[in-house]
């Protein structure tokens, strides 16, 4: 596994979760009532796509690709397959989310009865909304963790 591949993986995911948080705002801003959870899964998604935005950039620089290869091939820990698999799982949370989102776009009514139904579907969905927000909170922390490890690390 290659950093090319971490950028490959890490787009699409990105792409996906900027247009959930486009998504989500509009449906905050339409509905009447917002629970907190809807509210903080916006804030987690925000957060995790500044997460991936900047491992996309870290990995274009050849400075840090070059570092990644030196610290793995020392510690004989692969950085590369950690933050992979962490964003298999987050492509799979997104997958997830999409499916939501086009569930709660389907409401086509306007006025107060799109925003009566937006929220009578937000509240339906709500225990969904928070395993995957749980899911993100995860991964983000895992991300985070692996990155921290990289960056405690002294090359010889």
């Amino acid at each position: 596994m290659d950093p090319l591949s971490i950028i490959a993986s890490a787009l699409p995911i990105l792409i996906i979760l900027q247009k959930a948080t486009t998504t989500i705002t509009a449906f905050i801003n339409d509905a009447e009532v917002v629970n907190e959870t809807s509210a903080e899964l916006l804030s987690d998604l925000k957060g995790l796509c500044d997460l991936i935005e900047n491992i996309n950039l870290m990995f274009r620089i050849p400075n840090f690709t070059q570092a990644l290869e030196d610290i793995q091939r020392e510690s004989h820990v692969n950085l590369v397959i950690c933050l992979d698999r962490a964003l298999q799982s987050c492509s799979g949370e997104t997958e997830k989310l999409e499916s939501l989102l086009s569930d709660l776009r389907a409401v086509k009514p306007n006025g107060r009865l799109k925003r009566s139904i937006l929220q009578l579907r937000l509240d339906q969905r709500m225990e969904e909304i928070t395993k995957i927000r749980q899911n993100f909170q995860h991964h983000k922390s895992y991300i985070t963790l692996t990155f921290s490890l990289f960056s405690t690390y002294d090359t010889p």
